[in-house]
């Protein structure tokens, strides 16, 4: 694949990737017109992304007890709690309260697992990604490269988060270097 083949395929993800769906559709039918190839690498791309996540929204599961209620002894449990609030708070279009959230899912994972944890990673990467799109490059670009180094080393290169994540990580550094 080109350069300029990738590229474009990556302008148009960036386009439409935080859009809701009817009008992500509908963007990609336009944009993508006539060009069948591109339609399924941006589809693809999406899938991937949609996979991260829901893996990021299922944190909080794998740590639950059955049927136990959240309480303040369980930092991990509250700190993916915090997570999956942070994602429908994101979808809503609320980045300050879904970014308060996060940061605060950040801390808990970090004091509780170390920095070399998925929770941590799957925390600095949902921070990254609502600082992203308030525009705050300063707070995205570094919680993305933690992120990208937590699954790298817990997952390896070339595992699907992995390799979302250093996609993104390319996209918030080109995008913090445009005019």
């Amino acid at each position: 694949m080109s350069p300029d083949r990738w590229r474009r395929i990556q302008d148009l993800f960036d386009a439409v990737v935080d859009l809701p769906r009817a009008e992500r559709d509908a963007t990609l039918a336009r944009e993508a017109s006539g060009d069948a190839a591109l339609r399924r690498d941006v589809d693809a791309l999406l899938q991937t992304e949609r996979e991260a996540t829901l893996f990021f929204e299922s944190l909080g599961g794998t740590l639950a007890h059955a049927g136990a209620p959240l309480a303040p002894s369980d930092p991990p449990e509250a700190a993916s709690t915090l997570l999956r609030l942070a994602v429908v708070l994101r979808e809503q279009g609320r980045l300050d309260a879904a970014r308060s959230l996060a940061e605060e899912a950040v801390r808990i994972h970090r004091a509780e697992h170390g920095a070399a944890h998925p929770f941590t990673g799957a925390s600095h990467g949902l921070l990254a990604r609502i600082a992203a799109l308030q525009g705050d490059h300063a707070t995205a670009i570094p919680n993305e490269r933690l992120a990208l180094a937590c699954f790298k080393a817990v997952h390896g290169a070339d595992h699907a988060l992995t390799r979302a994540s250093r996609s993104r990580l390319e996209r918030l550094l080109r995008s913090a270097s445009s005019p």
